[in-house]
């Protein structure tokens, strides 16, 4: 209530008028084609423990996904373009940036069926290539996004200083900005997937988790038609709090990085025409406060170059349904955080973390946060509940999740939030 001071949570919600047109989009796929491709592909629905039917055709895990990679070649139209980069001890391009038009897909086709398996995981060589090749032949008017797939741990070594540092200094040698989304697939139980997630963050991207093959399909579908709708890339949200009230934190941001003047900043990375990027804060306000609590400006990359837009505080509603909507992205965001500490806890205790799910779930009530429960109590409960499973799939699969409910990207057809 206005002049009684105390906390406060406000909604900022960042929704792109939908549109009928959309952008030209520039993909690049980087595939590993190390020897553990060639091993065979699991489908845990098949049979126990993963079994192929009796009489079912023998497909490698790369079989699968060069079926998935002509799927994204025919997906995109005529005025998009398709790279595909491959690695293994080093990286190499099997097919430059390509029109998809019909004659584009079929180059596409034979670039994927030509992909052979061997040799170890450079990983760090195949996402500097298809940075360069976004990089070196960029258009103005369109979106850019790399999907870089892995069934395995690195173990050729980065330049000094890690992944994540390198490509920080790419960036930073550049022209502090990326040329493009990075998406990171981790396919398979033997992944780094704190790195493909790591990567995926800092890449303003998506890390998904591909369990066997009936994924690969869907979640690089999936990818493909969120980059399609995208209108603006690299967006920010700077959030200053008004005289005498600060902003404490951005729900389920805790990377939300100060910004001059005690402002905080928030990475939003890509908008989608008529997809809704919803940000909680919470402010504190002195008593006797009048007035906004806080303001907010938008900074993205759109098709035009720069663009921004900004709201305050003073231009909230308090409807009941608006105040419905602040509570389930709320929850929303709640729900990240408390991934990320029940995976902090399994580190001592599995019980422990299964216990932070538990009691977070029990208070969920309500049709609106009723696909987070069904989360809460359905997968993310069996990850935390064998230490088997948690260590075989279950970690890998609750980066994925909590990536793709920070968001707010559909990345498989399975998990009902």
């Amino acid at each position: 209530e206005e002049g009684e001071g105390g906390a406060a949570e406000v909604l900022f919600k960042c929704l792109p008028a939908d549109t009928a047109d959309r952008l030209p989009c520039d993909v690049c796929l980087v595939v590993d084609t190390s020897g553990s491709m060639q091993t065979e592909a699991k489908v845990k629905s098949a049979g126990p423990a993963g079994e192929r039917e009796a009489g079912a055709p023998l497909l490698s895990v790369l079989d699968i996904v060069r079926h998935a990679m002509k799927t994204v070649a025919h997906t995109l139209k005529s005025a998009d373009r398709l790279s595909i980069i491959a690695y293994s001890d080093e990286a190499s391009s099997k097919l430059p940036l390509t029109k998809m038009t019909p004659e584009g897909q079929a180059a596409a086709d034979r670039a994927a069926d030509a992909l052979d398996a061997g040799g170890q995981t450079n990983l760090w060589d195949g996402l500097r290539l298809g940075l360069d090749t976004l990089r070196q032949d960029r258009r103005a008017g369109s979106t850019s996004a790399i999907m870089l797939l892995t069934d395995g741990v690195p173990n050729v070594a980065p330049p000094e200083g890690g992944y994540i540092e390198s490509l920080r200094r790419y960036r930073g040698e550049h022209g502090g900005q990326l040329p493009c989304t990075v998406h990171t697939f981790g396919f398979g139980s033997d992944l780094d997937s704190a790195l493909l997630d790591e990567l995926a963050c800092e890449g303003e991207g998506m890390y998904v988790f591909i369990p066997d093959a009936s994924f690969v399909g869907t979640a690089l579908v999936n990818c493909t038609a969120n980059t399609l709708v995208t209108m603006g890339t690299g967006a920010e949200l700077v959030l200053e709090a008004a005289p005498g009230c600060v902003v404490e934190a951005a729900l389920g941001h805790p990377g939300a990085g100060a910004a001059a003047g005690g402002r905080l900043a928030v990475r939003l990375g890509a908008l989608q025409y008529g997809q809704s990027k919803d940000v909680v804060i919470r402010v504190t306000a002195p008593k006797g406060h009048a007035g906004p609590l806080v303001s907010a400006k938008l900074a993205y990359e759109g098709a035009g170059g720069a663009a921004s837009a900004s709201a305050s505080a003073a231009e909230a509603s308090t409807s009941a349904a608006d105040l419905a909507e602040l509570a389930a992205q709320s929850c929303r965001l709640r729900f990240v955080a408390k991934i990320r500490e029940a995976m902090g806890a399994a580190e001592a205790s599995l019980p422990q973390a299964a216990k932070v799910m538990q009691d977070f779930a029990s208070a969920l009530t309500g049709e609106r946060v009723a696909a987070i429960k069904q989360d809460a109590d359905g997968q993310v409960a069996e990850a935390l509940s064998r230490v088997e499973w948690y260590n075989d799939w279950g970690a890998h699969y609750l980066r994925s999740l909590a990536r793709a409910h920070l968001t707010q990207q559909c990345n498989n057809f399975k998990d009902p939030g």
